[in-house]
């Protein structure tokens, strides 16, 4: 499928909107997954019929499997679900993956980082989420970065 300047910039406002929430309140509202996964439901399913519609229900369900498995498995919260739900519901399930592993790359950087943070300036309590010892980052934010680059990558290589 092909990226059209309008959903370019609702990919981005959804990525950075949820980024920004994720990281000052460290949590991610349903009112932005639910909305933006609908509008992507109804922009393919009209742009491209059920082709279209098919590619982003794919992606939906590829998004929102990959982190339920790891949420039941102890790791993230539901947002982060949610969160990929609805990017898998803009690129499809083939960039969804991509995007999951780009952006859990980008997450262990941001926890290694802090861990030298802590290490050498006392701590930074704040990427600390009530369990003691674990390190939480807003997993938006990786996720925002994974969207960025795979959409760059998209735009480049029309």
């Amino acid at each position: 499928m092909h990226f059209q300047p309008s959903l370019i910039w609702v990919v981005v406002l959804f990525t950075v909107t949820a980024a920004l929430i994720d990281f000052f309140e460290r949590r991610i509202p349903n009112w932005l997954t639910v909305t933006t996964v609908l509008l992507a439901f109804f922009y393919y399913g009209r742009v491209w019929g059920m082709p279209g519609l098919l590619f982003s229900l794919q992606g939906f369900a590829v998004g929102f499997a990959t982190l339920l498995v790891l949420w039941l498995c102890g790791g993230g919260g539901g947002g982060d679900v949610k969160l990929m739900g609805a990017v898998g519901a803009l690129f499809g399930a083939k960039l969804t993956l991509i995007i999951f592993f780009a952006s859990a790359a980008v997450a262990l950087g941001g926890v290694t980082l802090l861990s030298v943070i802590d290490a050498i300036g006392g701590g930074l309590k704040s990427f600390r989420r009530g369990r003691p010892g674990r390190r939480a980052i807003p997993y938006a934010v990786p996720v925002a970065c994974g969207a960025w680059l795979v959409l760059a990558w998209q735009i480049i290589s029309v």
